[in-house]
């Protein structure tokens, strides 16, 4: 990176101030900065805050470190080369004054960087658990996939800081250092991520198939279309820095950093992807919504039967829903089915030990990780005589899937469990 000329670092420079304007833009369309508040969102809590505040810290340390560095390169200027070449003065050859500037600015990049690591771990953690969601499945904190997140969280916030200090004293390759552990962690975190796409379209159709909020549906259709673009430039990001990285600590001949044209080519398409995949991950954990805004609301007639109304799911962003309530009156408005005698009689049979009151063909639509498997025979379940009114069958939908609105705005509230289901009348 300390080959890069002034021009490479002045694109960067601007990348990170055109967004940062970009973000204060969307946070003020978005709930007018309501969402840095301390208590902010649906459930308030050190998972959220440290979302929110280490994803917004993050572009402010960027702008400041490419402004400085900008300033840096453009005060030491240009070296003449006995061939008549000029080449980005190198960083050994810079004044004392500019010099002693350089080991701050890497560590404000280190920790720029690990707060964003942070962020794009959560977002991967968090859209496993979904693809994983079952009855079965609990609260987010008590998955692994949360204690994935935290843990992966803790090596990145001390990994890169700590990779600058221990290549203080070797100042010519300190950046290089950083940008390759960060780069690698970076690379593997967005190629990880190829697997939720690849399994994101089945979620989409059993959120579909269980009759999902409309909101819901369109927001996670989005989300899905936005990340499949956003992967890219994550790649144009990262690799590109990867490879300059590797080629900057291995070997004398240096072939790539040496060449102005190819380092500053992989360094602008960096900046690039970098501030193009930020942009993208700001709707996503920030999801405006234009319906919202205009002041629109729908008139939707809801059905009612067995004097109960249907409501649903709504999540506006500082509004708490009644998980235990919204599901209670799925099971009492859903339409029957011929299957959901017969999955409704195999759990009598069982207590209820399953979440789930579907046969296996009846959940043929949905995903291997959202089918609740029934091990009785059917004939077991036509053995058992239901009346064939005031029956319903439980959505399968996890409460987090039910009332999505972002990766880091969750309420940790656990679906209903079996013993508070309505009963058969």
């Amino acid at each position: 990176m300390s080959t890069a000329s002034p021009s490479a670092f002045l694109l960067w420079a601007v990348l990170a101030v055109i967004f940062l304007v970009f973000m204060t833009h969307h946070l003020w369309c978005y709930d007018r900065f309501a969402c840095l508040k301390w208590n902010s969102g649906r459930q308030p809590g050190a998972f959220k805050r440290i979302m929110t505040y280490s994803y917004l810290a993050s572009v402010p340390l960027t702008v400041i470190f490419s402004i400085m560095m900008t300033f840096v390169k453009f005060q030491e200027g240009w070296l003449l080369l006995p061939d008549g070449k000029l080449i980005p003065k190198p960083v050994d050859l810079y004044s004392h004054q500019y010099y002693n500037w350089l080991l701050p600015l890497y560590f404000v990049f280190s920790a720029a960087w690990a707060l964003e690591l942070i962020t794009h771990l959560e977002e991967l953690a968090f859209w496993l658990f979904m693809l994983h969601q079952s009855p079965g499945k609990g609260q987010w904190f008590n998955s692994w996939e949360y204690r994935f997140w935290y843990l992966g969280s803790m090596v990145a916030i001390l990994g890169l800081p700590i990779t600058a200090v221990v290549t203080r004293y070797q100042i010519l390759t300190c950046d290089a250092w950083i940008i390759l552990v960060g780069s690698s962690a970076a690379t593997s975190t967005t190629l990880a991520f190829l697997y939720v796409l690849w399994n994101f379209p089945n979620l989409l159709r059993h959120v579909k198939s269980e009759g999902a909020d409309p909101n819901v549906v369109v927001q996670l259709h989005t989300f899905f279309h936005l990340n499949l673009t956003r992967v890219v430039f994550r790649l144009l990001f990262t690799l590109p820095l990867l490879v300059l990285s590797i080629d900057a600590v291995m070997g004398d001949h240096h072939a790539i950093n040496r060449n102005v044209f190819l380092s500053d080519f992989l360094f602008m398409m960096a900046g690039f992807g970098c501030f193009f995949s930020s942009a993208l991950t700001l709707p996503i954990l920030f999801p405006r919504s234009l319906t919202l805004e205009a002041g629109y609301t729908a008139r939707i007639a809801t059905p009612v039967q067995s004097g109960v109304q249907q409501t649903p799911p709504t999540s506006p962003k500082n509004l708490s829903v009644d998980f235990g309530q919204y599901q209670r009156n799925q099971m009492l408005t859903r339409p029957v089915s011929e299957s959901d005698f017969s999955g409704y009689a195999s759990a009598r049979v069982r207590g209820f030990r399953s979440l789930d009151l579907e046969t296996a063909d009846d959940a043929s639509d949905a995903p291997p990780y959202h089918r609740y498997e029934l091990n009785e025979p059917h004939a077991l379940a036509r053995s058992v005589s239901i009346p064939p009114v005031h029956l319903r069958r439980m959505p399968s939908l996890h409460p987090y899937v039910a009332t999505f609105t972002s990766p880091i705005d969750l309420v940790d509230i656990p679906p209903t469990p079996p013993d508070e289901w309505p009963r058969a009348i």
